[in-house]
């Protein structure tokens, strides 16, 4: 019998890798923040090298961010629910992905401390960590840093004032390790792990 064979070369444009993102508030950039970063398919946040990125907030307000710097923080008005969306465009490829999200503000809600809003760095620490905390007021909290023995190595009292606070956090003396860094005031306790390598 005949044997009749065709050899095409085919293209395969890839989607960008940062099809999706991610919309949550931001009460320390902000006092009414949204911020919207892209994600990755490992859900992976930040941007990437070669992909452009246009954002949109309720249908309006455009802004325009590129590769690994593609976070951008929106201020509103008031507590509600807003629609974001985001466009990635290959540059290489030219290809387009879409993703929309609904990011919800709701400043009544946040309590004084906010483990979803309290943030800890450098992590991986070497010689000090700063603290943020958005949302707090007038009083004295109490940071301990705790190792996987349950010995407190750190117990510190600080005053905070309303509003955000950046608290800088000694750990010169402290062996490499992973620690609990626990925040605790009258009402409420928040804890995140961190790890210690020099």
């Amino acid at each position: 019998g005949c044997k009749n064979e065709t050899e095409q070369t085919i293209t395969i444009k890839g989607a960008p890798s940062t099809s999706d993102f991610i919309a949550k508030p931001d009460y320390f950039a902000y006092y009414r923040g949204i911020a919207l970063n892209p994600i990755d398919y490992n859900g992976v946040e930040g941007g990437v090298n070669g992909v452009k990125y246009k954002w949109f907030l309720q249908g309006k307000d455009t802004q325009n961010t590129s590769g690994v710097n593609a976070k951008i923080i929106y201020q509103v008005p008031i507590d509600a629910s807003y629609w974001a969306h985001m466009w990635a465009t290959q540059t290489g490829t030219g290809c387009v992905s879409y993703s929309a999200k609904i990011a919800i503000i709701n400043r009544v809600s946040v309590n004084n401390l906010d483990n979803d809003q309290f943030e800890i760095y450098p992590n991986p620490a070497q010689n000090n960590l700063i603290l943020k905390l958005p949302n707090c007021k007038d009083g004295n909290i109490h940071i301990n840093l705790v190792n996987s023995l349950g010995q407190i190595l750190i117990n510190k009292e600080v005053s905070i004032k309303d509003g955000a606070n950046v608290i800088g956090l000694n750990i010169l003396e402290i062996p490499n390790g992973i620690y609990d860094v626990q925040i605790t005031n009258a009402e409420n306790s928040i804890s995140k792990k961190i790890m210690i390598l020099k």
